[in-house]
């Protein structure tokens, strides 16, 4: 039989990313890194803004700085952020998870103090019940550095919103969808001496949102991104165009053994993530946060007068339950999960304040 555990607050915050790391990474074998040149970043987990130095207390291994081979001793937060630690090895001279070429750690820190606009309650004043909002932080690809005067539009529509210094940006819209229904737009984002980059088929939807992180590209032209619409897979009752979903093939793995009722359950309070371009670490509800719209649906959250929510909440659990697997049963030596469908899509470039809500409502709890 297995029951839900919930882990009170102070045991997250204050021993979960502190001790965790160390528990998860082990002091002795720490984090294996292979192959190429690696660096490593520090970024706001909010916003995907670089963070300074200075306020994270980086020590012998500021942002940018390349690792060289060996074990390396991470300890950053404070100055207004959660610590995190952990113990980096990086082995040189041999093809690893970034081949050659090498790759990122990016360290993604949780604000002590999340700022209201942010907040899902701060976003609901905004959107009221028949609104969209659409914001972000638009950033320099490869440095996270907040990028201002970065335009946002919603093609079509009349409606745009400029980065500020920070690299803040929103745009408030109406929605001309019947409740519960959704629609789809265009956004193109546009900076001087940036690539275009567009967003083709954007779903919005009334007393709805989505936080971008735009990264920024230098050059001229366009790239594109075509958003997926899961939803026919749903309101099909799961039939694809040929009457099936086509599975991906993945690895199978074996089931773990249902938990005697009242054994305490460890939900690290950590997970490193692999990505296209290296390995991301993160706080496990922040992970949660980006898997959920990724695998569920935001807008569930406002049918039927918000009840769509406990949807929500159930997918919160599921994924975060799903990820402790992998915690203890890793995917491989440089990380605890992969970011694709093969593991849980795992998408750090936006959340929406519905799927937050759902996580911050179960933080802690696994099945």
């Amino acid at each position: 039989m297995m029951i839900p555990i919930f882990f009170p607050s102070w045991f997250r915050t204050a021993v979960g990313l502190r001790l965790m790391a160390w528990v998860l990474l082990g002091v002795g074998s720490g984090f294996g890194v292979q192959g190429g040149e690696w660096r490593i970043r520090y970024l706001d987990a909010e916003s995907g803004v670089e963070v300074p130095d200075g306020r994270i207390g980086a020590g012998h291994y500021p942002g940018g700085s390349v690792l060289a081979g060996g074990l390396h001793a991470v300890r950053v937060g404070d100055g207004g952020y959660r610590v995190m630690e952990a113990m980096v090895s990086v082995s040189t001279g041999e093809a690893g998870i970034g081949g050659d070429e090498g790759g990122e750690i990016r360290v993604w820190l949780d604000p002590e103090v999340v700022p209201h606009r942010l907040t899902w309650a701060g976003i609901r004043e905004r959107t009221g019940k028949e609104r969209m909002l659409i914001h972000g932080f638009a950033v320099e690809a490869g440095t996270g550095k907040a990028l201002a005067g970065v335009e946002v539009s919603m093609e079509g529509r009349g409606w745009t919103g400029v980065s500020g210094e920070d690299g803040y940006f929103e745009v408030l819209m109406p929605v001309t969808a019947p409740e519960g229904e959704v629609e789809r737009v265009r956004v193109k984002v546009s900076g001087a001496g940036r690539m275009t980059r567009i967003l083709e088929g954007v779903e919005v939807w009334r007393g709805g949102d989505w936080r971008l992180r735009l990264e920024m590209k230098e050059g001229a032209g366009e790239m594109a991104t075509v958003e997926v619409d899961r939803r026919g897979m749903v309101e099909g009752v799961g039939k694809g165009v040929d009457g099936g979903i086509a599975e991906a093939g993945v690895e199978e793995r074996e089931a773990m053994p249902a938990a005697d009722a009242g054994v305490p359950v460890r939900v690290p309070g950590m997970i490193r993530v692999r990505t296209a371009g290296g390995v991301d670490y993160v706080s496990m509800e922040m992970y949660v946060k980006r898997v959920l719209p990724a695998e569920w649906i935001p807008s569930w959250g406002a049918l039927n007068q918000g009840r769509g929510m406990h949807a929500l909440r159930a997918g919160a659990v599921a994924i975060r339950t799903y990820a402790v697997g992998f915690v203890h049963s890793p995917y491989s030596g440089e990380a605890d999960i992969c970011s694709t469908t093969s593991c849980q899509v795992y998408d750090p470039s936006r959340q929406s304040s519905r799927t937050d809500q759902a996580t911050d409502e179960t933080a802690g709890y696994v099945m």
